[in-house]
């Protein structure tokens, strides 16, 4: 059972690097199998890929899990997670973010926001 604390362990470094979010979106659209299989993804080659460490990278499929925008099993052994596929709403939310032009839109809306800009 997850600590008490696991929502704010998990949601603090996502929304301090929206970026990562985007990249982990982006990187795991082009790791999907057709039919969806479940593939251990290796955190250490992820973040090398990413230029991330291999514990952001593992933060952020938490993330990404817990908003339901990715379906996997998650930690798997020492050094792996186990990853499915992009959800409806993780599809859709990649829509919207794609394109480099419209991330940047987004992020100084929601860089206006009180409540975010004060985290």
């Amino acid at each position: 059972m997850p600590e008490m604390d696991e929502p704010s362990r998990i949601l603090k470094p996502a929304l301090q690097d929206p970026e990562l979010m985007r990249e982990l979106l982006l990187t795991l659209e082009e790791s999907q199998l057709s039919p969806r299989q479940p593939i251990v993804l290796s955190l250490i080659d992820l973040g090398e890929y990413l230029d991330r460490s291999s514990s952001d990278v593992e933060t952020g499929l938490d993330f990404l899990l817990t908003l339901e925008l990715i379906d996997g099993s998650g930690r798997f052994g020492d050094e792996g997670w186990i990853f499915r596929k992009l959800t409806v709403k993780g599809v859709q939310i990649l829509d919207r973010i794609r394109e480099s032009g419209d991330w940047e839109q987004i992020k100084r809306a929601y860089a206006t926001r009180p409540e975010i800009s004060e985290s």
